[in-house]
């Protein structure tokens, strides 16, 4: 069973357009470059290869795990928040006597 993922409206916005950015300009970067890099021939000794395809697994693996808490989400009504506890969405202030600061 895959674990539920909490978010507002505006977080869920937020992943949303991250993933966008990671789909649409990030990874179609780093693609280039992975291109541009076979051009240096010998791949077995090519740094800017190793280096581009390392940073696209990377990228393949964020993909994945925003995709996966989109499909888990759950949003958080924060019109419903019991305000006068510490709740999940609750925004929470606190008071550092020793210096008199929030």
């Amino acid at each position: 069973m895959e674990e539920k993922v909490y978010l507002t409206l505006e977080g869920k916005k937020q992943l949303e357009e991250k993933l966008h950015y990671y789909r649409t300009v990030k990874r179609p970067d780093v693609v280039k470059r992975i291109g541009v890099a076979r051009e240096f021939g010998d791949l077995s000794e090519n740094s800017e290869y190793d280096i581009a395809k390392e940073e696209q697994n990377q990228i393949d693996i964020a993909i994945g795990e925003m995709e996966q808490k989109l499909r888990n989400v759950v949003i958080i009504d924060e019109k419903k928040i019991d305000t006068s506890k510490v709740c999940m969405g609750a925004t929470v202030k606190l008071h550092d006597k020793e210096f008199d600061e929030i």
